[in-house]
């Protein structure tokens, strides 16, 4: 499809759309069309109206240039788990085609409309008390900025422990067996984590108010599906690393919010056949028969990669080719792979198992944000937290 049918084929919605910035005045903003790996821009300028909010904001409202900004916002679904449930039954798809405000502060799905939340009171109605985060060297910057988004909406929170790899390579058998000798005993360090920048770490955020509730965050380093970094002998727990995560580490204490981002990153790096013949045999039956039933489990996609932003560290792998594709090319079909596993899930209410936009559509167009072809800045990771947070603890 050309540019000008595309054009024709948006043309009536484009005319209405103008979406507002953070400053009075004219502003140039982009409306993005993803999906499929292709991109179209379209650059219009319009008249911001409304100045940034402050707890987890700004928000999307949508104006027209015919008819009350109100009215035409309200005839946009709100974006919550229930929107993106439908919508996926009808398009097979996450809404994925997407929309950044004018300084890549925030963003939504042209098809709905974001709407705040207040993240204090969702955490208390859900009974959050604690939370996990899965992955490599992407989630060591997404849960310190979890933890950035709690402060803002009114906790006090601090790093209370973390992993201390011996050399750094290898995993810290100390902070997973927490004091308890016997399991430390039975513990056996198997392969090598590739990611120097990885450890683990808990964070204890309490709320500021008389009610002093407590939410706990922990990354936990994780780099594949199916790995041997840590392996009980002498057990009936099967010999991986992630079977003695969810069996015997989490077994006892499951987090109430669990968010595992992939690391497509690292997962490229093999085969896509591979994780088509792991994930779905290992990693998500195992979540599924140890996740308590009220246990949420969400597993994210993994975000773009910029060649012409590799770091002098990383020059080695600037145009690499991964079994064919480029970096991005490679994540994207991985993402889709991953959909493709979770969708029955996804549609089943009870399941608890979830998912999110494709990352590699959402952050296209970050160039500019990511230092070293693959890490961001934190504006990124604090604002994935908000558009998350806001459509997770929209009440339907």
């Amino acid at each position: 499809m050309n540019s000008v049918n595309l054009y024709k084929n948006y043309r009536d919605d484009l005319e209405n759309l103008v979406f507002g910035v953070h400053a009075l005045g004219m502003k140039k903003t982009m409306i993005v069309f993803g999906g499929e790996g292709v991109k179209w821009v379209l650059a219009t300028v319009g008249v911001g109206f409304f100045l940034g909010m402050i707890l987890l904001g700004p928000t999307y409202d949508v104006t027209t240039r015919k008819r009350n900004p109100a009215m035409l916002s309200n005839q946009l679904p709100d974006c919550s788990n229930d929107f993106f449930r439908e919508f996926i039954k009808k398009h097979h798809r996450y809404p994925n085609d997407i929309q950044w405000n004018a300084n890549y502060t925030d963003f939504s799905p042209l098809s709905c409309h974001i709407r705040l939340q207040n993240i204090k009171q969702c955490l208390k109605r859900k009974q959050i008390q604690k939370i996990a985060l899965y992955g490599a060297s992407q989630v060591h910057r997404y849960g310190l900025q979890l933890a950035e988004t709690f402060k803002r909406a009114g906790f006090d929170c601090k790093k209370t422990k973390e992993e201390r790899r011996k050399p750094i390579h290898r995993i810290d058998r100390d902070y997973f067996a927490a004091g308890n000798k016997s399991l430390r005993s039975k513990m056996m360090i198997g392969s090598e984590y590739v990611c120097s920048g990885c450890s683990s770490y808990q964070i204890v955020c309490k709320s500021n108010d008389f009610n002093g509730d407590v939410v706990h965050i922990e990354f936990i380093s994780t780099e594949n599906v199916n790995t041997t970094t840590l392996i009980l002998k002498n057990t009936t727990v099967p010999p991986t690393y992630e079977h003695f995560i969810f069996d015997v580490y989490l077994g006892k204490s499951f987090p109430d919010l669990n968010v595992f981002f992939l690391p497509m990153n690292h997962i490229k790096r093999h085969p896509v056949e591979r994780f088509v013949r792991e994930f779905p045999a290992t990693l998500l039956p195992l979540v599924k028969r140890v996740k308590p039933p009220k246990a949420e489990f969400f597993f994210i996609p993994g975000t773009s990669e910029f060649e012409e932003s590799r770091s002098a560290k990383s020059r080695d792998y600037k145009n690499k080719l991964w079994y064919g594709l480029l970096a991005t090319d490679a994540i994207r079909k991985l993402n889709s792979v991953l959909f493709s596993f979770l969708e029955s899930d996804i549609m089943n209410l009870n399941s608890k198992i979830s998912s999110f936009l494709d990352l590699t559509e959402v952050t296209a167009s970050l160039g500019h944000l990511c230092k070293d072809g693959s890490h961001f800045d934190n504006q990124w990771y604090y604002t994935f937290w908000k558009v998350f947070l806001n459509v997770y603890c929209h009440e339907d």
